[in-house]
């Protein structure tokens, strides 16, 4: 059990390592930091691969994607890109950090809409009372 455990908390902390890797890359734009994303994807695709069945890729994909997103904010499918990852993160102060850093004009988050308060009194529901 407590294999399991500790297997499971190295992989949630690798993958917290990719997702930071991927905000300081956001910020930097640095190939040091490239390179270190494309390790981390790499490693991270290792863990999924199964002796005698094609190596799992999903990292180095999803990490190819992101570069791409980053690097090119005209990109049609950067939103989507982004989303996607955004939608995979279940901390929510990690994800406002790769939001922020990935994405900082907010175009990949669902904007709330904010109800406007009137200030007039007949706009306000009727209460009755008996």
């Amino acid at each position: 059990m407590y294999d399991r455990l500790d297997r499971s908390e190295w992989h949630a902390r690798k993958l917290r390592d990719w997702l930071l890797a991927i905000v300081r890359f956001a910020l930097s734009r640095d190939e040091a930091d490239r390179q270190t994303i494309l390790a981390l994807a790499e490693e991270l695709d290792g863990l999924g691969s199964l002796p005698g069945r094609a190596s799992f890729s999903f990292f180095r994909r999803a990490t190819a994607d992101l570069e791409r997103a980053i690097a090119d904010r005209e990109d049609p499918h950067r939103t989507a890109i982004v989303r996607r990852l955004l939608a995979t993160i279940d901390d929510h102060r990690l994800k406002q950090v790769v939001a922020a850093a990935v994405d900082p004009e907010g175009a990949s988050r669902a904007r709330p809409t904010k109800t406007k308060l009137s200030s007039d009194p007949e706009s306000l529901p009727r209460i009755e009372y008996s």
